[in-house]
C-alpha cells in the first residue's frame, strides 16, 4: 500500500461532509466506511514501523557526535573529545543511521571505524547543518558585529608567509570571530574544503579539482635560490639551463615537485635532482649549505635559513607563467558572512601589496 495516499488523515474531519441539518451528505462515507478507513489507516500507517522511522528527528547533538566520530579514528578517541561514553556514541550513531536509512560507518574491531560512501556524503551535509546552526546561535542577538567560527586552510609552504598577517589584521577588524587554520599540502586542503572541514583555503592554481570556486588574489613569478656566495648570486638573474648541470634541491610538497619538473621539461631542460625535501625551510637550508639550488615560488622576507645559512634569490630570465594564488571555497557550501568578510579582507590585503 502506498503511504502517500494516507497523508493528511491525521487531521481529517468528516464534519465538513455533513449537511447543516444533520443529514449525511450523499458523498460522505457511511459509518461502516469510516470504520474501514480508520482500520486501514491504523494498520498501514499509524502503527507501521515505517511511520515510526519517519517520525524520528535528527538532532544537532547526533550530528555533532557523528562529525566528531568521523574526525576520530576510534569511538574511544571521539568519546574523549566529547567527554561521553562509547556506548552513548554508539547508540547515537545507530539512531542516526536509522533516521537517514543508511549505514554511515564500517566498524572494525581491530582497525577502528571508517566512513562508507553514504557516510562521506552525510559528513559534508552534517558539517553544513552544524555551521548554519552556529550562525543562528551567534547572530540571534541581532548584533551587526560578526561572530562565530571560521576555519581557514593554507598551502603549507605558503602559510608562514601570509597566515600570521592575515589572522592578525582580520582579528583586529572582527575580534569576535573565532579563527582556526589548517596548513596542509594542496591535495589534503582540497579534501578538507570538499568535505566541509574548512570554510576557505589559500592555494595555488595547480591540479585543482572540480567542485571548487576560486578568486585570484595574486600572481607570483617563480625564482631560483642559490647559496649566498654562489658565483651567480651577484648577477641576480639566470636562465634555467645555466644551472642544469648543478645539483638541484627539489621541493616535494604536492603539487610543487610535479609543477617544477613540468616547467623544466617544457623548456627542454633536465634538472639533476640531488635531494628532495618536503619542507620549504629544509630545502632552503640545504641550499644555504651548498647542497644545490632550488626552484621556488614563495618569497620569504629574509635571506637567512633556519640553521643560520644564507641564500640569494635569482630571477628567471625564461618566459615562465607566474603562479596564481587563489582563494577557494566549495561550490556546495553556503557562504556565511564571516567567510564573505574574510574573502573581502584577503582581496584588499593582496591588492595593497600589489600596489606597493
Amino acid at each position: 500500500m502506498r503511504l502517500e495516499g494516507c497523508r493528511g488523515l491525521d487531521s481529517w474531519s468528516f464534519s465538513n461532509r455533513e449537511e447543516s441539518n444533520g443529514q449525511r451528505h450523499p458523498n460522505s462515507p457511511t459509518p461502516i466506511q469510516k470504520d474501514r478507513i480508520n482500520y486501514e489507516y491504523d494498520r498501514y500507517y499509524r502503527r507501521s514501523p515505517l511511520r515510526e522511522a519517519t517520525m524520528l528527528r535528527l538532532t544537532l547533538r547526533q550530528l555533532e557526535y557523528f562529525v566528531t566520530i568521523a574526525e576520530s579514528e576510534t569511538l574511544a578517541e571521539a568519546g574523549g573529545k566529547l567527554l561521553v561514553s562509547q556506548s552513548t556514541l554508539s547508540q547515537s550513531l545507530t539512531e542516526l543511521e536509522v533516521a537517514v536509512g543508511s549505514q554511515l560507518f564500517i566498524r572494525r574491531r581491530s582497525r577502528g571505524i571508517s566512513l562508507t560512501p553514504s557516510g562521506r556524503e552525510t559528513l559534508v551535509r552534517a558539517r553544513d547543518v552544524l555551521r548554519q546552526a552556529s550562525d543562528i546561535q551567534w547572530n540571534a542577538g541581532g548584533s551587526s558585529e560578526l561572530r562565530g567560527p571560521l576555519a581557514i586552510g593554507c598551502y603549507i609552504s605558503l602559510a608562514p608567509r601570509i597566515i600570521p598577517t592575515l589572522l592578525e589584521t582580520f582579528s583586529a577588524r572582527h575580534p569576535l570571530v573565532d579563527l582556526a587554520f589548517s596548513e596542509q599540502t594542496q591535495d589534503l586542503l582540497q579534501n578538507e574544503l570538499l568535505e566541509g572541514a574548512i570554510d576557505v583555503a589559500l592555494l595555488f592554481d595547480m591540479e585543482l579539482r572540480p567542485g571548487l570556486l576560486g578568486h585570484e588574489l595574486a600572481r607570483i613569478p617563480p625564482h631560483l635560490i642559490v647559496r649566498a656566495d654562489h658565483p651567480l648570486a651577484e648577477r641576480g638573474h639566470v636562465r634555467l639551463a645555466e644551472l642544469a648541470e648543478e645539483p638541484m634541491v627539489l621541493l616535494d610538497s604536492p603539487p610543487s615537485a610535479e609543477n617544477t619538473l613540468a616547467t623544466y621539461h617544457a623548456l627542454g631542460v633536465e634538472p639533476k635532482v640531488a635531494y628532495t625535501a618536503r619542507s620549504f625551510e629544509t630545502a632552503r637550508s640545504l641550499v644555504g649549505r651548498g647542497f644545490g639550488y632550488a626552484f621556488m615560488v614563495q618569497r620569504p622576507a629574509d635571506s637567512l635559513t633556519y640553521d643560520g645559512g644564507s641564500v640569494a634569490r635569482l630571477e628567471i630570465d625564461d618566459d615562465l607563467p607566474p603562479a596564481r594564488l587563489m582563494l577557494l571555497v566549495s561550490s556546495r557550501a553556503r557562504i556565511n558572512e564571516r567567510t564573505r568578510a574574510f574573502i573581502t579582507h584577503c582581496e584588499a590585503h593582496f591588492a595593497a601589496l600589489a600596489a606597493g
